[in-house]
């Protein structure tokens, strides 16, 4: 193996590890930390998904006391059963359609022998085996489009029982002893924890396409990803008091009457003072005639 490929095979495993240990932290942080914050500049960054399993709780807590909120709940499950179902039909045509039409095409197949002999990991290099067999690289492929279509359609299967759940706790059984509230918060993390999952897959299998473009390609790919997962699953902690402030400060100075014009003020001044100044004079020229009377 000469140094070429030793740089290629060297890029290939930084891309895997560099995806791996991010997802490794993202998912045990909020294990280490309470509120799953981390700080980065000055400011506190929170995990998304930890704080969508928190907001789901409390969402779960407020139709359980309040059932006329049921039917927003059920609208809302809708919506995310209609996206988890487009997404597992997506990836249902991935793996059971084009995977096959792929390797089972002869134009195809010798593409693929083509890139898997100049493959650091599969190709073999001065009269030695590679690493891994060219056909694992399909088999993962197809086992990562699976990995995708169940975490789906799992996230169907428990939103589809937590609608079910609530239509209980706010039909004829509200206000018995009948509640479904644990149950339906562990059932909305496992769904969320799918539905997350199922979109990393997502991300892997593109991974996995910009790999056919070499090693560069594949470590450059995941720079880029991994730079945006890490923006888009921290957001940062808005301080909210200092923003109500300026919010009630902003209020105030709606309703306070409007400031009259500088000029207008600085004029009206000026006229004022001559006005004052011309009758100083006057006033000086009239007689008190009380002191006259008292004089005579």
């Amino acid at each position: 193996m000469n140094h070429d490929h030793k740089i290629e095979l060297v890029l290939a495993c930084l891309s895997l590890a560099i995806f791996l240990l991010y997802h490794i932290w993202h998912y045990c942080l909020p294990c280490l930390h309470a509120k799953g914050h981390i700080r980065l500049c000055g400011r506190r960054y929170f995990n998304v998904d930890q704080f969508s399993s928190t907001a789901a709780q409390l969402w779960t807590h407020a139709f359980g006391e309040d059932h006329k909120q049921a039917q927003t709940a059920v609208h809302t499950l809708r919506n995310i059963l209609m996206v988890c179902t487009l997404f597992a039909t997506s990836t249902a045509y991935i793996g059971a359609r084009a995977f096959p039409s792929v390797f089972l095409n002869d134009s195809y197949s010798e593409e693929l022998f083509r890139l898997n002999r100049i493959d650091p990991f599969t190709g073999g290099f001065d009269g030695r085996r590679g690493l891994v067999h060219p056909q694992i690289k399909g088999g993962i492929s197809f086992c990562v489009s699976l990995f995708v279509f169940l975490c789906f359609a799992q996230a169907t299967r428990y939103y589809v029982h937590i609608g079910f759940m609530v239509k209980i706790m706010s039909g004829k059984y509200a206000g018995e002893d009948i509640s479904y509230e644990g149950e339906v918060i562990a059932l909305m993390q496992q769904a969320q924890l799918a539905f997350s999952l199922g979109l990393r897959g997502i991300i892997f299998l593109g991974l996995i396409l910009a790999y056919f473009g070499g090693p560069l390609c594949l470590f450059l790919a995941t720079v880029l990803v991994t730079f945006l997962m890490a923006w888009t699953d921290h957001q940062p902690v808005t301080p909210y008091k200092a923003v109500y402030a300026e919010l009630d400060g902003l209020a105030r100075q709606q309703s306070a009457p409007a400031p009259r014009d500088s000029m207008f003020v600085e004029i009206h001044a000026d006229h004022e003072a001559g006005f004052r100044a011309q009758q100083q004079p006057q006033r000086a020229h009239v007689k008190d005639w009380s002191r006259v009377s008292q004089r005579k």
